[in-house]
């Protein structure tokens, strides 16, 4: 018995303990699906699993300290929009009527 044989031993003990029995009534389409779905399915779930630990692991590991934010190059202009508009709104003239509560 090779490993081959041994392979799909297991994957039909495997269908067969989920409630499924593979036998040779069973339709021929249905063994490729069920190795779709107790091979392929389970594998592939893996490998997305192992390859987004590994690149989380990976950008972990090169995590760098966040940079100061820079001031603005263009003269004239606030590098904080919230203090800009602070500035603007207490500084102007209020209409007529307006009463800031």
């Amino acid at each position: 018995m090779g490993l081959l044989d041994k392979y799909y031993m297991v994957v039909h003990d495997l269908v067969l303990y989920f409630g499924y029995p593979y036998d040779d009534t069973v339709p021929d389409w249905i063994h490729p699906i069920i190795h779709v779905i107790f091979v392929l399915a389970p594998a592939l779930l893996l490998v997305v699993v192992i390859s987004s630990l590994v690149r989380g692991l990976l950008g972990w590991m090169q995590h760098q300290e966040p940079s100061d934010p820079r001031t603005s190059t263009v003269r004239g202009l606030d590098p904080s929009l919230f203090r800009t508009v602070l500035r603007y709104t207490l500084l102007t003239p209020k209409p007529e009527g307006f009463v800031l509560k």
